[in-house]
Formats: C-alpha cells, structure tokens, sequence
C-alpha cells in the first residue's frame, strides 16, 4: 500500500527552509557575538543592522584651504574646537597651527617646525585643554604646551612614553599614545599634572618585524572607553578606562589582503586610515576603497556595542586624513589640502 504525502508537507518543509535561510541572512546582516573571557567579540557581516533603514547624509557647512585668501594647507593632520566654536587645524608638514572662526574663516596662525621649546616636529595630533594645546610632540620626544596664541610654555617629559604619536582628554586625563608598539602598551593615562595613573592595553606578542608594523594603530575616545582602531588590520577593539577589553570587532572586507612568497599578510596597505566617535557613542571609521589603494574615503558606523550599523557615506575628498566630532555633533574632516565642517542628516528608508 502506498502511503499517501500530505499536501502540506512541502510547503512546510519550505516555510522552513525559507525561515531558515532568513534566519541565517538576518544573523549575517546583524553580526554575531560571542563572550570570551568577559570580552564581547562581535564579528560583522553584511551591510549593517540598518543598512536601507537610515540615510546619511553629509551636509557642508564650510570648506577651507586652497581657495585666494585661505591658506595654502600641505597635510590637514588634526583640528579641535573651543568652547566657543574657534577651531584649531595642525597641517602636519608645515607644523603650523591655524586658528579658525566658528564660520571659517582665518583668525591667526602660529607654531613652526623645530627643536626648541614651543617648536614642533613630527606632532600629528593635540588635544585642547584649560585654554591650552598640548602636541604629542614626536620628533622631540615630548609633550608640547603652547596657547590659543601660539604662547609658549614648558613641555612635558614623559619617561614611560618617549616618543608619543597621540595624545587624547577623556575622563578627566590625558590619553598619551605610540604609533608602533612593539612592547609596553598601546596607551598611556595621566593626571592634569602629568603623574602616570596606569598603562592601558598591552602590547600584542610580536613575532616579527612584520608585526611590529601591525601594530600601528589610532584612538578614539568614546563616554565610556576609548576605542584602539589597528590601521593595518581588520581589527577594532574598545577598552575602559581600567584597561580591560571591553569588545572586539571587526567587519567583514569586501577585499581581501595581498600576501607575501610565505602566505603572509604584506602589512603596507591601510585597511583603516581614521575615526571618530559622535556625541551618542557611535564609532565612525574610514576604510580603504576597494577600487583604489591610494584612496580612503569610505566610511562605516559601528554602535557603541560594536554592532556594524551601515556604511554611513563616502566622503568626497581623495584621501582622508582626520575627522572628528564636536561637543555638538558637527563633523570635520581634512585631507591633504582643506577642512571641511559638515552636519550628517540622518532620514528613514
């Protein structure tokens, strides 16, 4: 006797298959997260949890460098903003500061490239502070003080840091940071009088030279923590103000990395060339394109847990150098002849 099917069974055994396989796409679009040892280990796939919900958009405000009567930008390396809206721009080649108005335009200029005390060399990042600038001043090994005029005041030796690449103002401290690590750790805190609280995120095992350059790296400071993005790695990580690990991340490339005769990664291209944090926490991050090696534009948004949110937008410069947030939530961003100040709009669908 021949059993009979039920007509039913294969549209059962499809809405399975078919809530199975949303299942799985709907756990690629959102990542996975796996706890170990305390850390939150997020793996990002797909496009984000809210890739074709949100839109982002960049809206120009004001643009400078390159145009009659704005000055002529080598590097864009960094800027920060007073309370009243003035902004600081460092071009890194030159080692000069610009001071802007809230709307752009030039009020002063000061600082230089040398050895002495108010000089520069090789400082890439400042952190604005109680009406003063602080340079992680590499080239000669040194904090660096100077006013919002250019006024010159004693720099700071550190013995843990002699070479800082970074410096950071979070919770009350200043974050000191190196650009390859090889050994100690990737972060250093100190006071408002510059006494050493503790050294955060130990350096990673380094097998090679190879892995010392790896080690590169970038910081971000978020409310909660301070977010170590390894600029020659497809690797992220968020640490708390104690040190500890608090999440790992990452997302998954849509091209993968050149390697050498012996199968190992070449360290020279950028997976990450800059980041920052917006005033609710999320981590903004800009990734190689693709389709050039030579430009890095495109940006992607990670949540305060981690989670890939969307790619955000493309930026229209050839290559990033820097971009941040303000108190306000306005966003800057330089390449190797302008600043621009922008507002992200964000609308539904």
């Amino acid at each position: 006797m021949t059993k009979r099917r039920s007509p039913f069974r294969g549209l059962v055994l499809f809405g399975v298959l078919l809530c199975s396989g949303l299942f799985w796409l709907a756990c690629r679009q959102h990542g996975t997260v796996e706890e170990r040892n305390g850390i939150r280990y997020v793996t990002n796939a797909a496009r984000g949890v809210d890739d074709e919900k949100v839109r982002e958009e960049l809206k120009p405000v004001w643009k400078v460098g390159g145009q009659p009567g704005q000055p002529a930008f080598s590097v864009v390396m960094w800027a920060d903003v007073d309370s009243a809206g003035n902004v600081y721009v460092l071009d890194y080649r030159q080692q000069q500061i610009t001071r802007l108005t809230p709307d752009g335009k030039v009020a002063g200029q000061f600082g230089r490239r040398g050895p002495e005390p108010g000089q520069l060399s090789k400082s890439r990042r400042f952190v604005l502070s109680d009406g003063k600038l602080y340079f992680a001043n590499e080239g000669n090994g040194r904090i660096e003080v100077l006013g919002t005029e250019g006024q010159t005041f004693p720099p700071v030796q550190l013995a843990n840091v002699q070479k800082p690449g970074e410096i950071y103002r979070a919770n009350g401290t200043f974050y000191v940071t190196r650009r390859f690590v090889p050994n100690g750790a990737y972060v250093y805190a100190y006071d408002s009088d510059w006494k050493l609280e503790r050294a955060l995120r130990p350096a990673d095992q380094q097998e090679d030279r190879l892995d010392v350059i790896r080690s590169h790296n970038t910081v971000c400071p978020a409310s909660d923590g301070l977010w170590i993005v390894h600029m020659l790695m497809n690797r992220i990580e968020k640490i708390g103000w104690d040190g500890r690990v608090l999440v790992e991340t990452s997302r998954d490339l849509d091209w993968t990395f050149p390697k050498d005769e012996h199968g190992k990664v070449l360290p020279e291209i950028l997976v990450h060339r800059a980041c920052a944090v917006d005033p609710a926490g999320n981590l903004y991050v800009v990734y190689s394109n693709p389709e050039d090696w030579k430009r890095g534009n495109e940006v992607y948004k990670f949540g305060p847990d981690g989670l890939l949110r969307q790619k955000a937008f493309t930026l229209p410069v050839f290559n990033v150098t820097m971009m941040r947030f303000d108190a306000k939530g306005n966003f800057y961003f330089g390449d190797e002849t302008s600043l621009t100040k922008a507002t992200i709009q964000r609308s539904e669908g």
